[in-house]
């Protein structure tokens, strides 16, 4: 049997922001289509925590449809394998961009 510890019961309380599968860049002001929070296990893989992000979506938002979430980006906009522990990827920020098909990026004017 496998023993528990504090890293494993650890949970993380993301902030998750949604946006198009363009939107890379954090100097652009992009502006999340919708936001929630996600509580994920430091030892969980960043590939169960997007489908678990894409299963809430779909239960908070059924009006949005069936969209998949393609992939994880950190608060630097960096994509971030499936294959990562939480623990590894979002410990120093807690925010996650989510990025999903069929959204279009959209940004805020600065006034510059």
């Amino acid at each position: 049997m496998a023993q528990l510890t504090g890293e494993t019961l650890r949970r993380y309380k993301l902030r998750v922001n949604f946006v198009g599968v363009d939107a890379y860049d954090t100097e652009e002001n992009v502006t999340p289509y919708r936001k929630l929070i996600y509580l994920a296990y430091a030892t969980q893989h960043v590939g169960d925590v997007r489908r678990g992000i894409e299963t809430m979506f779909e239960k908070l938002y059924p009006e949005d449809g069936g969209r998949s979430v393609v992939r994880l980006r950190d608060s630097h906009m960096c994509d971030v394998s499936d294959d990562f522990l939480v623990s590894e990827v979002f410990d120093d920020s807690p925010e996650v961009f989510a990025a999903m098909d069929g959204l279009r990026t959209q940004t805020v004017d600065d006034g510059r």
